[in-house]
């Protein structure tokens, strides 16, 4: 029974480094986003295409 702990061990490493590695984490600091850069459209596009990405 204990050889059978490394195979399962090493399944779980594979299976949660695929999760881990398909993961994307966005952040963007919202303070210094005022009603100018809102009505910016290539700030909004490049903001569009960024988000769109994600999902």
């Amino acid at each position: 029974h204990r050889g059978m702990k490394w195979p399962v061990l090493v399944a779980c490493f594979v299976g949660l480094w695929h999760v881990a590695m398909s993961l994307k984490i966005c952040a963007f600091n919202v303070q210094s986003f005022g009603e100018a850069k809102a009505n910016n459209k290539k700030v909004m596009g490049i903001l569009i295409k960024v988000g769109l990405q994600l999902n």
